[in-house]
């Protein structure tokens, strides 16, 4: 349900992550394929659930930070694709790294290593159970990625 394409770069000294593309389903998969996997993980978006699996291997793996292109820096948007792929390419990438608490920096986007969760206070009592299931569901992922990786 979604894809996430990256690379890893040494830059002054330090381990880097370089997401250069985050994609959602084949054309095949319907929305009514993402909104069902997003009512069955509590409101999860399945991007979410990959980008939490990918900053925990990424943590596995020492790296020391992650960055990620913005939809105006994809390779898609570069004069050799322009017009081929012109009409396909509608992904809002700036929108999701901010949602994760992802900075821009110049070209690019810094993004947390650990994606920070809402103190249960700040959530809405009739909330609070939803929530707990979300982030249980991301804590099992963790675990599952850090088993692997020992």
């Amino acid at each position: 349900m979604a894809r996430l394409s990256f690379s890893f770069i040494r830059h002054e000294g330090k381990q880097i992550a370089l997401v250069a593309g985050l994609q959602g389903p084949s054309k095949h998969i319907g929305p009514q394929v993402i909104r069902n996997a997003t009512k069955d993980c509590y409101g999860l978006f399945p991007k979410r659930m990959l980008y939490e699996a990918f900053a925990t291997l990424m943590q596995a793996c020492n790296v020391d930070e992650i960055y990620a292109v913005s939809e105006n820096n994809h390779v898609y948007r570069q004069l050799r694709y322009l017009f081929q792929k012109k009409k396909t390419f509608v992904a809002s990438y700036s929108e999701f790294w901010e949602s994760l608490n992802g900075v821009k920096k110049g070209a690019l986007y810094h993004l947390p290593s650990q994606v920070m969760r809402k103190a249960p206070e700040s959530i809405p009592s009739k909330k609070r159970a939803e929530y707990r299931k979300r982030y249980h569901i991301l804590d099992t992922i963790i675990q599952e990625v850090n088993s692997l990786s020992r």
